[in-house]
């Protein structure tokens, strides 16, 4: 994400929210001064950005499973869950080492993003 901050001819500040990937701005804030312009473009594209939960993750790791033509049985079967049980939601994802449905082993740093949204676009990508 990136911003453009300009004064307008009417006197207010317009903040636009742009894409790094597009380069085009999307979403205007308006204010009577830069800083007030630019939390009222962030405002706007916290509503119009829906935010990423575990679920949307999970769902992706299950139709690229689909998608692989693969079973939970199958070597190679990716997981998204929370194998520790400790109390503490920390889901990890995990793949089957064998086809018969035995050990699995940690694959999160092929995955993982810095945040979930970054998660959920690098399991969206996998082939």
């Amino acid at each position: 994400m990136f911003y453009r901050i300009e004064k307008q001819p009417n006197g207010l500040w317009q903040a636009m929210i742009g894409d790094p990937v597009t380069a085009r701005f999307h979403i205007c804030g308006y204010g009577p001064d830069e800083s007030s312009a630019k939390a009222d473009a962030i405002a706007k594209h916290r509503k119009a950005v829906p935010s990423v939960t575990h679920q949307h993750i999970a769902r992706a790791v299950q139709r690229l499973n689909q998608r692989r033509g693969l079973t939970s049985q199958d070597a190679g079967y990716l997981m998204y869950a929370d194998i520790r049980g400790d109390g503490t939601y920390r889901p990890s994802f995990y793949a089957r080492m064998s086809g018969d449905g035995g050990g699995v082993v940690n694959v999160a740093s092929l995955y993982r993003g810095a945040n979930m949204r970054e998660t959920l676009a690098n399991v969206e990508r996998s082939n």
